[in-house]
């Protein structure tokens, strides 16, 4: 599965506002941080864990979304995760 940066950003910003039981979705900054600004909390983290490997068929681990995690940051794990999948295995 191929996913633009931006896609991934616009789905992130979908599922967070979900979790914070929005009824928009919101346009988070890449330099956004989880947790302090968009108030995500463990529970909220961890469904958003879930959401990203349902949807994107990564497997993230609660450490990766642990302390101050920025949603660049967030985007470049799942990214990476992804890129890693679908290079070919030798």
């Amino acid at each position: 599965m191929k996913v633009s940066r931006e896609d991934l950003l616009r789905q992130l910003g979908q599922w967070i506002a979900e979790i914070r039981e929005e009824d928009e979705s919101i346009t988070p900054s890449e330099e956004a941080d989880l947790v302090d600004d968009l108030h995500l909390d463990s529970l909220g983290l961890a469904e958003l864990r879930s959401k990203v490997a349902r949807l994107y068929h990564v497997r993230l681990k609660p450490q990766d979304l642990s302390g101050s995690l920025k949603v660049g940051r967030l985007a470049d794990l799942v990214l990476g995760q992804m890129a890693a999948e679908e290079a070919p295995k030798t």
